[in-house]
């Protein structure tokens, strides 16, 4: 004698194998959109440690400029930190450095130089460059 349709249902408990492989996908779906927001992140992160590499590395130089105030003269513009101060450990990170402004102000600062330092980095195909300028007091 054949069981009523109703037994047959009622037991039942398991998934079908259509439905784990449709959560599946939407779970697949789910980690891909959230994945692709930490791509930009990345990138931006990236971008911000470079740039504020360059700053520190820029400060650094225009803080040994300030203890070793006899290198501070209109010659040494042009000129990289692994010129002017060659123990210091320079150029830091792959990144290239010059003292494109170091020029003594008119009287009555004569006493005082304007100087400018920039720092070069290669990011992908372009190369991004940052400036920090100073005054420094030569006695």
């Amino acid at each position: 004698m054949p069981l009523p349709i109703k037994w047959i249902h009622k037991n039942e408990t398991g998934l079908t194998l259509i439905e784990v492989l449709a959560s599946l996908v939407l779970l697949s779906l789910m980690t891909v959109s959230i994945m692709s927001a930490f791509t930009p992140a990345a990138s931006w992160i990236n971008k911000a440690r470079r740039e504020t590499t360059a700053s520190n590395y820029a400060a650094a130089i225009l803080e040994d400029l300030r203890s070793d105030r006899n290198k501070i003269n209109n010659s040494n513009a042009g000129k990289s930190a692994r010129d002017l101060f060659p123990a210091y450990g320079y150029p830091w990170a792959g990144m290239t450095d010059e003292i494109t402004r170091l020029e003594r102000q008119n009287p009555p600062y004569s006493n005082l130089y304007d100087v400018t330092v920039t720092v070069s980095w290669s990011e992908g195909t372009k190369t991004r460059s940052l400036q920090i300028s100073t005054m420094i007091k030569k006695d």
